[in-house]
């Protein structure tokens, strides 16, 4: 591909003191078996040796970078306005893509498909245990209604056709969202359109314990509220037509709570947020964690899910 030519897919890696995985993370998308492809690698004023390390691939590989640090969804907005490809794929620094994932992706978008997705390995960085992220296959096609009751998208497998994505910016990602901002944009695409699924495992997630959505649980409760208000303004009487998936969604939210407060040791608002959990969606797993809350500290959380394969 010469460098004025317009790549089929853009790789997007939205990188922020990344040093430790990117060059890996790199190197799996020039792995591929697609060779028709760009990356955009927007680094968000890292202070470590993300941008150093980023050098030395060849013109495939587009490196830009932020002067001042700014949240997720604006960083990839940015990204997403550099990008030249017909189809926009995801890969966050820590992440890795297997071989045939843009091959056998772009060969699933077929009639008004605005996105498709695929199997996962999880695996922990610790341990080198892995898992599947899905056990059994996923909704896809008409998937926004499972989509909004029990969000199970993840971002390194999503590829999205960038044709569906209106001109207006302001339909993109939230730009003040620093955790949500994919769960947002790709809730509004399933509403609009079909969504493929590749039966597959085609990237792998690293769980390391320092990943974002971990560490900042807090986001993940006021984001998805936002959602929420935001879905409302867009779907006709989308609290009447969507009534249960609301409350799988809003007991899931105060199920994150529950977990802040555990880990702050403030066990008594852990039990009452785990107990509204419950009454919105009664999951056997609000139960289990409201019980080991009464027992064990927040710590011991994460090994458990661990050695079930699972992410917290």
């Amino acid at each position: 591909m010469s460098p004025a030519a317009a790549p089929l897919v853009t790789v997007i890696i939205n990188a922020y003191n990344g040093e430790k995985f990117i060059r890996q993370a790199i190197a799996s998308v020039y792995a591929q078996t697609m060779g028709d492809f760009e990356i955009v690698l927007f680094d968000d004023a890292s202070t470590d040796a993300t941008g150093r390390l980023a050098q030395g691939f060849d013109e495939r590989l587009r490196y830009f970078r932020s002067d001042r640090l700014i949240p997720l969804g604006e960083a990839r907005n940015k990204a997403l306005e550099l990008s030249r490809g017909r189809y926009i794929s995801f890969l966050d620094q820590d992440d890795i893509f297997l071989p045939e994932k843009l091959e056998k992706q772009v060969a699933a978008f077929q009639a008004d498909v605005a996105l498709v997705f695929c199997n996962s390995i999880r695996f922990w960085e610790n341990t080198g245990r892995e898992a599947l992220l899905y056990d059994r296959r996923p909704p896809d096609g008409d998937a926004f209604r499972a989509l909004l009751g029990g969000y199970y998208l993840q971002i390194n497998t999503v590829m999205i056709r960038r044709s569906a994505l209106p001109e207006d910016r302001a339909w993109w990602f939230c730009p003040s969202f620093r955790m949500c901002e994919e769960t947002d944009l790709f809730l509004r695409l399933a509403y609009r359109h079909p969504i493929a699924y590749v039966d597959e495992p085609l990237a792998k997630y690293r769980i390391h314990g320092q990943n974002f959505s971990v560490r900042r649980r807090e986001y993940l409760i006021s984001e998805q509220e936002a959602i929420l208000k935001r879905l409302e303004g867009l779907v006709p009487d989308f609290a009447i037509l969507y009534a249960r998936e609301i409350s799988r969604l809003s007991a899931e939210i105060r199920r994150a709570e529950a977990q802040i407060h555990w880990k702050e040791g403030r066990r008594l608002r852990a039990w009452k947020a785990y107990l509204e959990g419950m009454r919105r969606n009664p999951r056997p797993v609000y139960a289990a964690e409201m019980a080991l809350s009464l027992l064990l500290p927040f710590g011991a959380l994460p090994v458990l899910r661990e050695w079930l394969g699972k992410p917290i």
